[in-house]
């Protein structure tokens, strides 16, 4: 090092965690729903999980427990907890007395999943919740400067980077990517994002306006 060399120096930066990002399937209910009595209902097979839940998500009335489950779940994510494996070990500290020692070790031999069957009930839960937060969000009345993203329309060619621009009356004005603008109605725009959500997003080839 010479007399013309710069003095090397160090500044020592303290590492702040990162705040935690708003989850937009993490919407946790006005009244969260009392803790139940007994033990959870935890299925004995993989199957048998996913047939309670499918069978939630089509409409059947959520039982005292999984309501419970989501509602830790939910908790989970707005505290940050957006990882499966820091998620999960939250919750069943939650559950406590809820779950046995042996409902905690449940797995499946014919089809393992990581955490066991309370493992996947947790990861349906959270499933349920996004799937909750996307009906929220397709009931929600239109509005200027609402992003609706991708829409396939009923001649399956889509425009992308949809963006509400302008409303008068019945009839909404979107702008998409290359400044296309498509004016509709708005069950038609709602057929068009029901459309994106379906099978026609993905048997339908990319051909965007």
């Amino acid at each position: 090092m010479t007399d013309l060399d710069p003095p090397i120096t160090f500044r020592v930066i303290p590492l702040r965690p990162a705040t935690p990002r708003p989850q937009p399937d993490a919407t946790l209910p006005p009244e969260p729903p009392a803790r139940p009595a007994g033990p959870y209902p935890l299925p004995a097979t993989t199957a048998d999980a996913l047939h309670a839940w499918a069978a939630i998500r089509s409409g059947a009335t959520l039982d005292p427990h999984r309501a419970y489950l989501m509602h830790l779940v939910a908790q989970a994510i707005e505290g940050g907890l957006i990882y499966s494996v820091q998620l999960r070990a939250h919750v069943l500290h939650a559950l406590g007395d809820l779950l046995s020692d042996e409902q905690r070790g449940r797995t499946d031999q014919h089809h393992r999943t990581e955490g066991g069957i309370i493992g996947l009930e947790i990861h349906l839960a959270r499933e349920q919740l996004r799937f909750d937060a996307q009906q929220r969000r397709a009931d929600a009345p239109l509005h200027v400067g609402q992003r609706l993203g991708t829409l396939i329309w009923h001649d399956l060619k889509r425009t992308l980077a949809c963006e509400i621009t302008h409303i008068s009356g019945a009839q909404v004005t979107l702008t998409g990517r290359r400044e296309v603008s498509v004016t509709a109605d708005a069950q038609y725009i709602e057929d068009a994002r029901a459309r994106t959500r379906g099978p026609a997003a993905r048997d339908t080839p990319t051909r965007p306006l």
